[in-house]
């Protein structure tokens, strides 16, 4: 038996839990925040291309009138929909039983949808819009992305290259204004070292040398390390 001596905060006591080595990790997996796909924030860029297909082929809605009700440990049910349209990434755990809800307290939604999940048995009014889009979200996960909606006056599945398209040009376009901080030589960040993972295997040598921000003050994602002028060289000889 593995022994763990756990202190009290507040206290000088040792409490002695003992744990058997084969269940340590579960005890120590409690106390760690599970990530899920209801961790996924929707970029700004993107929610602004959804915003837009609904006004286009759906609705005219002001924004004034768009409401975005699921928030960390907020409560959907307890707002006030009148005269709004929800707009909003919904956590995919309860995604059918939030169309539910919808449904049977008449509330209009225009909601992202799990790819591979999208259709809700029990749901009666709504529209599936088809995309598959590719979402790289606030928190890293890439989820490919359906849309559902209970707006169009008739049922019916609209697939939609166009969408699909829009979403992942706004989201190549926010990758391309990241990368736009100019890195003084010979420093490069984690994000351009990913070019040459497409060409080859390379070594190079480091410093440990790092800097966070270029020579006009402006921050560099994820830092820059400095590499030895030769091997410096080298790499951007092989591009």
């Amino acid at each position: 038996m593995a022994t763990l001596y756990q202190t009290q905060l507040y206290s000088n006591d040792l409490e002695v839990v003992a744990h058997s080595a084969g269940t340590y990790k579960d005890f120590t997996d409690k106390f760690k925040r599970k990530k899920t796909t209801d961790d996924c924030y929707t970029p700004e860029a993107v929610y602004n291309i959804i915003v837009d297909y609904v006004k286009q082929n759906f609705v005219a809605v002001h924004n004034d009138s768009i409401i975005r009700p699921f928030k960390p440990g907020g409560d959907y049910l307890a707002e006030c929909y009148d005269g709004k349209i929800v707009i909003d990434n919904p956590p995919f755990s309860i995604y059918s039983k939030i169309i539910e809800n919808y449904e049977r307290l008449g509330v209009f939604f225009f909601l992202f949808a799990p790819a591979l999940t999208t259709f809700v048995k029990s749901a009666k009014t709504v529209s599936y819009i088809i995309t598959g889009a590719n979402i790289t979200y606030a928190n890293g996960a890439k989820v490919r992305t359906n849309f559902v909606t209970n707006i169009p006056a008739s049922p019916c599945i609209l697939i939609s290259h166009s969408l699909k398209t829009a979403i992942e040009n706004a989201q190549r376009t926010t990758a391309k204004k990241l990368c736009k901080t100019p890195i003084p030589a010979p420093y490069l960040s984690s994000a351009q070292l990913l070019k040459w993972a497409n060409v080859g295997d390379f070594a190079a040598n480091i410093t440990h040398d790092y800097i966070t921000h270029n020579s006009d003050g402006r921050k560099i994602f994820g830092a820059a390390v400095k590499l030895s002028q030769g091997s410096y060289t080298n790499l951007l000889n092989t591009l």
